[in-house]
């Protein structure tokens, strides 16, 4: 699914929004509006050409946690 990704400093794999938008079936408005709010962390490259670049690790943790909000949300359904 994608076709070209980037490494920071550290190795760690960098996404453009536009891919960090269709790995979470979001636009990359949305993208965009979660980075400013600080509710996923990305790196921007200096120039609005060149955007911002979203780690991996953070699209992995915003799977998993929905994965486990849901998780609890159903253990607290079922105690009732």
């Amino acid at each position: 699914m994608l076709e070209r990704g980037e490494e920071g400093d550290m190795g760690e794999k960098l996404l453009t929004v536009r891919q960090a938008a269709e790995l979470l079936q979001l636009s990359p408005l949305t993208i965009r509006s979660w980075i400013r709010r600080g509710k996923l962390r990305a790196v921007y490259l200096g120039s609005d050409a060149a955007g911002y670049r979203v780690p991996a690790a953070e699209i992995e943790r915003i799977i998993h946690g929905q994965a486990e909000e849901e998780t609890e949300k159903q253990k607290g359904d079922s105690c009732t």
